[in-house]
């Protein structure tokens, strides 16, 4: 999630974004045909009131055709709360932003449900949407290894199976939206509602030919207790660990493992380590933003001001829309933040803002600023303020940036407020504004942050720690 601009209109209303989605849990009930439509056009109402641009993208006419095409669709067979966030996911991934989605606080099916148990095991490569298998393991009682490819399951195409996944999935580009396929259940949720089974048969390519064997359907229960056997990817201990943390690599490297943007106490932790840099004489700093799916863009902020010589913005414009649902997201904060009456009291409409130099942030004193040799790690993962830090980096030249290009991009939308759809309790996440990053303007292409250094993102911080100690 971003929060960003320092304007005060536009700042209030972001002071409890971070922190504003209950966790309040709803009963579980099947909803009716007549239910799900209605949230459907509830949905687009709310897109139409809240969002900044909601058909910039995605034209008013193709929209509103595929609302049709989903209620008729619904029409077909019973209603489960499954297919219902299905149709919903699949109308806001037409609009193709990472930051508006649609999720369920519940489950989308019952825990005695069985499905297809090993689809976490193997990655969604980009544009080709093969299934490439992560890790060596057994199948069936078979031994597979590490890029083995899963070709089809039953009658269907893997490849298939992951095109029609990716219809569901939320986020600008296919790389993205791919990681989030694989990521946020989207491939094991399409074949639970399309290809129910109690045996799957499937067809492997190794390295010394296909394979086809029989894998039994398992619960989720079932498939917990095998998930929790498996080895963990290297790597993926930093996604688990602490927002933020820092480590010696030898003498002069420093490592920050910057996984969340989150602002309290990290202004305390960075003066702390830069303090330590200094002492060190530290000359290498690596920043692993490897693993950061966002939060609040002051701590990228903050990160930023120990390296620059000049006053920085991460944004060329802000534009944000006030309306009604809006006001009525941030009413109950107004208590503990008063500052927020202001702007819930303007009227509708759109707030077009140009940042100017004066809202730049300041650098810290040379006397605290890091001036020695600066490499930042991006992957597809580093996304929303994540993303944010990556362009400030890339703009005013911080460093060397190695790994991959952003998921976020630097035109999109962000700041959500989250509406609860009034039958089928799902919560669609809908943004109120659009962030053009420093350097891009209207018209400019839509792309993430493009890294220095291309490097898959799990060899990136070798690549830096073999040019830092020449090995």
């Amino acid at each position: 999630m971003k929060k960003r601009s320092r304007n005060h209109t536009v700042k209030t209303l972001v002071l409890v974004a971070c922190v504003s989605i209950s966790v309040v849990s709803h009963a579980q009930t099947m909803p009716t045909y007549r239910q799900v439509c209605e949230d459907i056009d509830s949905m687009v109402s709310l897109i139409e009131q809240v969002h900044p641009a909601p058909y910039g993208r995605l034209s008013k006419k193709t929209f509103y055709n595929e609302v049709k095409k989903s209620k008729k669709q619904l029409q077909k067979g019973d209603i489960s709360r499954l297919r219902a966030y299905m149709e919903l996911s699949r109308l806001a991934a037409l609009f193709k932003e990472g930051h508006f989605s649609v999720y369920s606080r519940n489950a989308l099916f019952s825990a005695e449900e069985k499905g297809f148990p090993y689809l976490s095991l193997f990655h969604i490569e980009p544009q080709t949407h093969r299934l490439i298998l992560k890790c060596d393991t057994v199948l069936g009682d078979i031994p597979f290894f590490k890029g083995d490819e899963l070709l089809k399951i039953d009658h269907l195409k893997a490849k298939k199976i992951v095109e029609q996944s990716l219809k569901y999935t939320f986020g600008e580009r296919d790389f993205y939206r791919c990681m989030r396929a694989e990521d946020d259940g989207t491939l094991q949720e399409w074949l639970y509602l399309n290809m129910p089974k109690n045996y799957y048969r499937i067809v492997m390519k190794t390295s010394s030919g296909t394979k086809t064997l029989t894998l039994k359907a398992l619960n989720k229960k079932e498939i917990k207790a095998i998930q929790a056997k498996r080895p963990k990817e290297k790597g993926a201990e930093a996604e688990e660990d602490k927002a933020w943390s820092y480590e010696m690599y030898n003498d002069s490297v420093m490592i920050l493992h910057f996984n969340e943007c989150v602002i309290e106490g990290f202004p305390e932790f960075l003066s702390e380590m830069f303090r330590q840099a200094r002492t060190k004489n530290v000359r290498h700093l690596v920043i692993d933003n490897r693993y950061n799916d966002g939060g609040n863009s002051n701590a990228s902020d903050e990160i930023c001001r120990y390296l620059a010589d000049k006053p920085f913005s991460g944004f060329y414009k802000v534009v944000m829309r006030m309306s009604e649902p809006v006001r009525e997201f941030y009413r109950p904060y107004l208590k503990e933040y008063p500052q927020l009456s202001e702007s819930i009291a303007l009227p509708d409409t759109i707030i077009n803002e140009v940042i100017s130099s004066d809202d730049y942030c300041q650098p810290y004193a040379d006397s605290l600023r890091f001036t020695g040799k600066v490499y930042l790690l991006n992957s597809h993962k580093t996304f929303s303020s994540a993303s944010d830090l990556a362009q400030v980096f890339k703009y005013y030249n911080l460093g060397v940036i190695v790994g991959e290009e952003t998921g976020g991009m630097t035109i999109s939308s962000g700041d959500i407020i989250d509406i609860i759809l009034p039958h089928t309790k799902m919560d669609l996440m809908l943004p109120y504004k659009m962030f053009y990053n420093i350097g891009a303007e209207d018209g400019s292409e839509i792309h993430g942050v493009l890294p220095d250094v291309p490097q898959p993102s799990e060899k990136a911080m070798d690549w830096v720690l073999k040019k830092i100690c020449n090995k």
